[in-house]
């Protein structure tokens, strides 16, 4: 387990996120679930979730990093021992108060650490998890954050045509980078689609060191390319903005980008663009974010989620080549006669 990874993605959530993935993995075992966060809140007794299968009943709180100021939650949910097990899932490590009273409470209360979490959702098919775990990795922080670069180039007025030696040099430079990219992640997705779509039943423990590999993988395309594809980006914005310009203007009338423009385009910084691109682009984002899926296979099983986003991390490299090439050919100077 890569332990790293796990943590940054878990406290990346944020609380209704976290509720649902829970939820889908409280239902995978056969829990009737009522978010009562969500539909009752004045009510929930310091539960989240209740949950309910055959005559048992199960009472979860959730919470991301549980602070001193959570600990009546915490008391209050332990009061009610009598009405079925209790469970207190958190995404962070607690502060140090809190952490004193749930050893008081250990026993009364079942708490689910980072770690444990992680492992309930690999044992669940929690395919929405990936989505989480893949989006804090390198590869696809390197990947929003060139979209932000371009999306902040949005206003200004595009280059007409490259003709500069400065402009030349900056489309080849962004063009080099991005196809080294495309070749490395292109290979570790030819490396592992054949393997994992021949698997038909999840071991847990196997696919946990299986996601192990996958993700060594995609780190050596991070070190392979030195984070290459995110400087000559921001190079370019600082050197030739224009040209940017240039590639949102291509982008957004293409129709594999024009849900991604058009929903990042009425955003106010960089920083929001950044953080939805990690999840929404990078590595699509689920029905948990509420927004339109994009470019996703249909996953049932770990296994062929994993493939799914594999391949979409492959056919942004391919995609984000071709953009670079249109460009190229819709701002080269008119020919002399």
């Amino acid at each position: 387990m890569r332990t790293d990874y796990v943590r940054e993605a878990m406290a990346s959530l944020a609380e209704d996120q976290a509720q649902n993935l829970l939820r889908s993995a409280f239902e995978a075992e056969g829990w009737a679930v009522t978010n009562v966060h969500r539909a009752d809140p004045r009510h929930e007794k310091g539960a989240d979730l209740d949950c309910e299968r055959d005559s048992n009943r199960r009472l979860v709180a959730v919470k991301i990093k549980p602070k001193k100021e959570d600990i009546p939650q915490l008391e209050t949910l332990a009061a009610r021992a009598n009405e079925g097990e209790l469970y207190y899932a958190y995404f962070d490590d607690p502060t140090v108060h809190f952490r004193e009273k749930a050893k008081e409470l250990d026993g009364r209360v079942h708490f689910l650490s980072p770690l444990d979490l992680h492992e309930v959702f690999l044992r669940d098919e929690v395919v929405d998890y990936l989505v989480f775990y893949f989006g804090v990795l390198p590869l696809a922080r390197e990947l929003a954050h060139v979209f932000s670069a371009i999306w902040q180039a949005r206003e200004i007025v595009p280059a007409k045509a490259f003709s500069t030696p400065e402009e030349l040099q900056s489309i080849w430079d962004l063009k080099d980078a991005v196809l080294k990219t495309r070749s490395a992640v292109g290979l570790v997705a030819i490396r592992w689609e054949t393997a994992l779509m021949r698997r038909a039943e999840v071991d847990p423990q196997g696919f946990d060191m299986l996601l192990d590999d996958i993700t060594e993988d995609l780190d050596h395309v991070q070190r392979f390319t030195g984070g290459n594809l995110a400087k000559a980006f921001d190079e370019a914005h600082r050197r030739t903005p224009h040209v940017l310009a240039a590639l949102w203007r291509t982008i957004r009338g293409s129709s594999f980008w024009r849900g991604l423009t058009a929903l990042t385009e009425p955003m106010n910084t960089r920083e929001e663009v950044y953080e939805f691109a990690r999840t929404f682009w990078a590595v699509p984002s689920s029905r948990l974010l509420e927004r339109p899926r994009m470019n996703r296979a249909q996953m049932r099983f770990l296994y062929s989620g994993l493939s799914g986003i594999l391949g979409n991390f492959s056919n942004l490299a391919r995609d984000l080549d071709h953009a670079i090439d249109n460009t190229w050919r819709d701002t080269r100077p008119t020919p002399r006669s």
